[in-house]
């Protein structure tokens, strides 16, 4: 029997660059590029004790005390170039190709001390690791959009192909030294590629009805290869996948009258897995603890009908349901007195959600906004060879309130609250809650802004707490972070405020890159 105590911090610090530009050739034909940069600095470390004692008697055998200390950096940049067309006929095309990489640099410390009952040393077993990940991403993708059969047509493609190189170095201290164990060292080498189409059509058929239809094809091909260090095949040191998904949408737009509309929609996407997630390694986080990644993980697929009612265009109201195949999540299991962290398809998930909204001016200095929610949670399918059933409400709110002062003076308010709820199908969170407040003040002719922020004023974002109780194993989580704080912002606008602003757009590769853990 383990009872296991253990806290972990988290010590980041990251800097972010970004530029631009666009050249308008003429009235009809722009180039752009775009670049941006993130650089982290990450340093984690734990440390925790486990009391060890036989189960049947519970006799008390010893006690583990574990460190990690995981000091790392990494480097996330990404390229854009852009050419747009668009004529006064309402015909605009939109080709983009990127190119983004991401470089993370870690190692680990591991000292693991056993104790007897007398606090007397025992034994220590002493690892630490390497762990560098490279991970380059190419994307393609035209977009088109124009005025056709008394509508508008839009139809695109896009191509992508993403490469990820990870090694993980394993080694023994014995004596100082840092001695490899080639059981437990590897590289994984993970490439994928998708092949997109899709084609959508919106109409107003008429003052009361409108309709919009479309659908997107994919075709994937992915690959990932384990290759260990001591030349040993497993099952899982292959694994290639080939599909093509569609993936329809649809929505109906109904005005009932000058106050009430009515709004219908349907549609299906898909979540792949983090790239980081389909290297099937054992990650050693102390001496009874591992994360492994799962080379046969499989996207998650998700059906969702919603119907929207919009009152006077100020009061929104929706009921909708979602279906989930292949529910992905973090599980915790146990195997031979270990425990194991890894993502799994568990279940099917099936949620039922109202939502109710509203912004309103109150005053003609203040104005509001406000939003209730509630979903219904159900969970059925196995993680090992426990089945999981559960259902669970949850529910939380919303606030926004804007204040207009006078003299150039403005004030938010604004709140969240949460309340219990279940993560991960077995996981059961306490309720949170958090309150912003900020005021702005316009300077030098209101080319100068200075602005007060506070966030979580009452301190009730932080500390989190979660539990869970499935399978034998019991675990209590709880964490925190610096959730109060206190910003002084000062900004001046140089030169003419008449320059243009930089075109608002998005570039081609944001799905792929918000697939890097």
């Amino acid at each position: 029997m383990y009872d296991e105590k253990s806290t972990s911090y988290n010590n980041n610090k990251s800097s972010n660059i970004k530029a631009g530009a666009d050249y308008f050739i003429n009235y009809k034909n722009t180039i752009g590029i775009m670049a941006d940069a993130n650089f982290n600095g990450i340093n984690y470390s734990s440390e925790g004790t486990t009391a060890i004692s036989y189960n049947p008697t519970s006799t008390y055998l010893k006690t583990l005390s574990a460190q990690n200390i995981m000091p790392g950096s990494s480097t996330n940049a990404n390229f854009n170039f852009n050419y747009r067309y668009a004529d006064t006929a309402g015909k605009e095309i939109n080709f983009d190709a990127d190119y983004g990489l991401f470089k993370n640099r870690k190692t680990s410390y591991q000292p693991n001390y056993y104790y007897y009952n007398n606090s007397l040393f025992n034994y220590n077993v002493i690892n630490s690791n390497a762990t560098p990940t490279d991970i380059n991403i190419y994307t393609a993708k035209v977009d088109v959009e124009q005025k056709m059969w008394k509508g508008k047509l839009g139809y695109g493609a896009k191509f992508s192909y993403v490469k990820t190189n990870n090694n993980f170095d394993f080694y023994n201290v014995l004596s100082g030294q840092n001695i490899k164990n080639l059981s437990k060292s590897n590289g994984f080498v993970y490439t994928e590629n998708v092949n997109a189409a899709y084609v959508n059509y919106n109409r107003q058929l008429s003052t009361k009805w409108g309709i919009q239809a479309g659908v997107r094809m994919e075709q994937t091909n992915s690959e990932g290869t384990l290759t260990r260090a001591d030349g040993i095949i497993q099952a899982d040191d292959d694994v290639k996948k080939n599909y093509i998904d569609l993936f329809p949408s649809t929505a109906i737009t109904f005005n009932v009258n000058s106050k009430n509309t009515l709004n219908l929609t349907y549609s299906k996407r898909i979540d792949r897995p983090v790239y980081q997630n389909l290297n099937p390694f054992e990650n050693k986080l102390d001496e009874l603890t591992y994360s492994k990644g799962n080379a046969f993980l499989r996207p998650q697929y998700t059906n969702n009908v919603e119907l929207t009612h919009t009152f006077m265009g100020m009061i929104n109201t929706s009921v909708g349901y979602s279906h989930v195949s292949d529910y992905t999540t973090e599980t915790t299991d146990t195997v031979n007195n270990a425990t194991y962290v890894q993502q799994k398809n568990i279940a099917t998930e099936q949620i039922i959600n109202f939502n109710i909204g509203s912004a309103t001016p109150i005053k003609k200095w203040w104005n509001g906004y406000a939003s209730f929610w509630f979903t219904n949670l159900y969970f059925d399918g196995m993680i090992g060879v426990n089945h999981v059933s559960v259902v669970v409400p949850a529910y939380g709110a919303n606030l926004q309130q804007s204040f207009t002062l006078g003299k150039d003076y403005t004030a938010e308010l604004s709140g969240w609250y949460n309340g219990p709820g279940i993560w991960g199908a077995t996981w059961h969170s306490k309720p949170q809650g958090g309150l912003d407040i900020g005021f702005q003040k316009l300077l030098l002719n209101k080319k100068a802004t200075l602005k007060i922020n506070c966030t979580d004023i009452l301190a009730t974002m932080s500390p989190w707490r979660s539990s869970s109780n499935f399978g034998g194993l019991n675990v209590i989580g709880r964490g925190g972070w610096d959730s109060r704080t206190f910003r002084l912002s000062i900004s001046y606008r140089f030169g003419n405020n008449n320059v243009q602003a930089a075109r608002n757009r998005k570039a081609g590769s944001e799905t792929e890159e918000g697939r890097i853990k």
